[in-house]
């Protein structure tokens, strides 16, 4: 189901105030060095008696070999996005009044090209990412991920007569001896784990701790095993660190009965540290895993971290021989992950037919660690449903990311839009520019503008159709293996309306959620 809403943005224009501010030189000069098309230098575009003042006022250069590309005035599509480049103030990183002081010093006489690169320079943003969001989830494997359970259904116990009465077929859900879990949490304790979840005051390390005591705390004692290890908590991210950081990993919690004082102290005494030994921390966990899974026991490892394998390990193959050889389900969450991160992490829950989850704040990571703790409560119901539930939560997600980056990227482009018209105003009234030079680049701004909002809703729409389509095939797949087995078809349709109702409800909960929190930004 498609979700729209209507960016709020408030307009307001440009302070006017002359500002001298110390530091706008070099931001010109950052402008002149990095510009995707390379806008010449101000004394050479300025007339002489303007030329020789703002020489002689222009403070020593900084060296700028190492600054990202300012955007180039592009004005067809691809590249548009394709372009390095990004405004020294584009973002979050947005000034306004450092914005006036640049224009300010804007000299006269620039060309029509030249005097738009000049204000991409300051405020134009970077799609790239944008445009690697999209791809990833159009790239969403749920063929791959049902294949994993397929290829393991003769290793999990099927239906017999023995089991069957009135009110449950043998065809339907069987529960004979209830199933245990075996949870091993591994927990990233490298150093980009300093950092906040979203905007949020807590460290992503504080925030997976909370989420670790909260899983603890709610896993049925009877039914499950827990061990928590922690991998990259030594050294540094310094490159004179890095064998000692690539060496850590380290169990530092075990048991089936929870204590909370046992693990919070445990916790306590790890902080983010140095590089990522991902492979190498769940290739250790082989020690760790139960024998008789899946017919009476389940092996499962939860991951969270915000980054990936940094020390040259493989992950992916890992994850396949721990499934393999200990039928395991790896689950991943991301913290407020970058796109290829997202891609690769997600790689590593898919091949062992696991779950996988980005969030960005501590309501998603709570959610999510919910989600990982009912997985105890379906551990007997028969290998399609629980592949029709993984596919369902996958879909779930991606329907959830598609719908957040659609509104981000919205938003993102008409803030953009908003920044240049007001600039591009702003230095028409201060003499700049021309009418007829104003006039140019304002096209230019509504072409650049148009073109990114088309895009971000094609892309929407097609990754959205496609996600709908696949998870669909999946779902009669999974119905055909249902009744391979034995199983009824109705019996196989009616888990999965069940199944598809409490995903709708859930994802009404998530709405209301999503409602209040624009609410609660725009009074503030």
């Amino acid at each position: 189901m498609r979700i729209t809403k209507k960016d709020f943005l408030p307009s307001a224009l440009l302070c006017c105030s002359f500002l001298f501010l110390s530091g706008c030189a070099t931001v010109i000069e950052k402008i002149q060095h990095t510009t995707g098309n390379q806008v010449e230098k101000v004394e050479q575009l300025a007339v002489d008696d303007i030329q020789k003042q703002e020489t002689e006022e222009m403070p020593r250069q900084e060296d700028t070999s190492d600054l990202p590309k300012s955007p180039a005035p592009h004005t067809e599509l691809n590249d548009i996005l394709n372009d390095e480049g990004k405004g020294e103030y584009a973002g979050e990183k947005f000034n306004r009044g450092k914005v006036v002081q640049a224009l300010n010093q804007m000299p006269k006489g620039l060309s029509d090209d030249k005097a738009y690169a000049y204000l991409l320079g300051l405020v134009g943003e970077n799609y790239r990412s944008d445009v690697e969001r999209f791809k990833n989830l159009e790239e969403a494997d749920y063929e791959e991920m049902v294949d994993v359970w397929v290829a393991a259904r003769h290793k999990y116990p099927k239906p017999t007569p023995a089991s069957a009465s009135k009110d449950k077929p043998s065809s339907a859900l069987t529960p004979e001896q209830p199933k245990k879990m075996n949870m091993s949490v591994m927990l990233d304790a490298s150093g980009s784990m300093k950092s906040q979840l979203s905007n949020h005051s807590k460290s992503k390390m504080d925030s997976a701790k909370q989420s670790i005591e909260q899983l603890a705390a709610a896993l049925p004692p009877k039914r499950s095993l827990l061990q928590v290890k922690v991998y990259g908590h030594e050294g540094t991210s310094a490159q004179k660190d890095k064998e000692r950081s690539c060496r850590s990993q380290a169990k530092i919690y075990a048991g089936d009965k929870w204590d909370r004082e046992k693990l919070r102290k445990a916790l306590s005494q790890i902080h983010p540290a140095g590089y990522n030994p991902l492979a190498l921390a769940m290739g250790s966990s082989s020690k760790d895993m139960q024998k008789g899974a899946p017919a009476t026991v389940e092996n499962h490892i939860l991951i969270i971290s915000d980054g990936f394998e940094n020390c040259g390990g493989d992950p992916v193959q890992t994850a396949k021989q721990l499934h393999r050889e200990y039928m395991a389900n790896i689950h991943v969450i991301g913290l407020d992950v970058e796109p290829e991160t997202e891609r690769q992490l997600r790689e590593v829950s898919t091949v062992t037919g696991g779950a996988y989850q980005t969030v960005t704040d501590e309501k998603e990571l709570k959610q999510a660690v919910k989600e990982r703790v009912q997985m105890v409560n379906r551990l007997n119901d028969p290998w399609q449903i629980r592949a029709l539930q993984t596919a369902i939560h996958a879909h779930h997600q991606d329907e959830k990311e598609l719908t957040k980056h659609n509104q981000k990227m919205k938003k993102k482009v008409e803030t953009e839009h908003q920044r240049l018209n007001e600039a591009n105003l702003y230095i028409k009234k201060e003499g700049k520019i021309d009418k007829r030079t104003w006039t140019e680049i304002d096209t230019w701004i509504d072409q650049r503008w148009q073109q990114l909002e088309t895009f971000t809703e094609d892309r929407y729409g097609e990754v959205d159709s496609l996600l709908d389509s696949e998870f669909q095939e999946e779902t009669h797949r999974l119905m055909n293996e249902w009744e391979k087995d034995g199983g009824k078809k109705e019996e196989f349709q009616n888990k999965a309306v069940q199944l598809l109702k409490e995903d709708l409800l859930k994802k009404k909960a998530e709405e209301a959620d999503g409602l209040t929190d624009l609410s609660n930004q725009q009074s503030e």
